[in-house]
């Protein structure tokens, strides 16, 4: 949950949150022939609306790829943090040497030592930020563009005129939290629905499609035994 806000953050950085208006219209239909994808409610009576909304963290957190993003994402936060927590080590190394020692050479010499380290782990955290940010910022894009095409496709198939999205918690305990609410009520959240009826939300279903089409995209499995 906390990863999935996080960088859910640098989508807002992208301006990737916006800012609509209420529009209201006639009944939605539904082709029979249509798929219903599992999550996505109806029935109950007519909706007399045909404006949806999506919860992008739900359908951040439910999409496949989006799940391999963040594993891709942590292990280059690996491979940069390896090398700092190695020079890291040295420094640590030195600077204790350095307090210990009562020769006036060894003492400087370590000293310069450590301001060698320092420069050389300044440089590498500001490289491995900008590789990172990179990296985020190109796959979120990416990403954002894929939930765009579907939120696009599905609002054609099911005849929705305008579909909004909003950022919030997925359990009572976090959409209840200090933090969440202060959120919403002071840093003034976009498009924070207080109340909507649950077949508004096509969440489920734009994840759901989002996730046929990369499962597509995948190999294919041999099946393993005798041929």
């Amino acid at each position: 949950m906390k990863r999935t806000f996080g960088i859910l953050a640098g989508v807002a950085a992208l301006s990737i949150a916006g800012y609509f208006g209420g529009w209201t219209w006639a009944q939605i239909t539904q082709p029979a022939q249509e798929i219903t994808p599992p999550g996505v409610k109806t029935g109950n009576g007519p909706l007399r609306t045909r404006i949806a909304v999506i919860n992008m963290v739900k359908v951040l957190k439910n999409y496949k790829k989006f799940e391999w993003f963040d594993n891709q994402y942590k292990e280059q936060q690996k491979k940069w943090a390896k090398p700092l927590e190695e020079k890291r080590g040295k420094l640590i190394a030195a600077d204790a040497e350095m307090k210990k020692t009562a020769d006036a050479t060894r003492k400087a010499d370590l000293e310069q030592q450590i301001k060698v380290l320092q420069r050389e782990m300044q440089d590498m955290d500001e490289e491995a930020r900008k590789a990172l940010t990179k990296l985020n910022g190109e796959m979120m894009v990416l990403i954002y563009k894929e939930v765009e095409d579907q939120v696009r496709e599905y609002a054609r198939r099911y005849e929705i005129d305008m579909v909004l999205h909003y950022n919030d918690a997925l359990t009572d305990s976090d959409y209840h939290s200090s933090l969440n609410v202060q959120r919403k009520v002071v840093n003034f959240a976009s498009l924070m629905p207080m109340y909507f009826d649950s077949r508004m939300d096509i969440s489920d279903g734009v994840a759901y499609f989002l996730n046929e089409k990369y499962k597509a995209t995948q190999p294919i499995t041999p099946a393993s035994g005798r041929q």
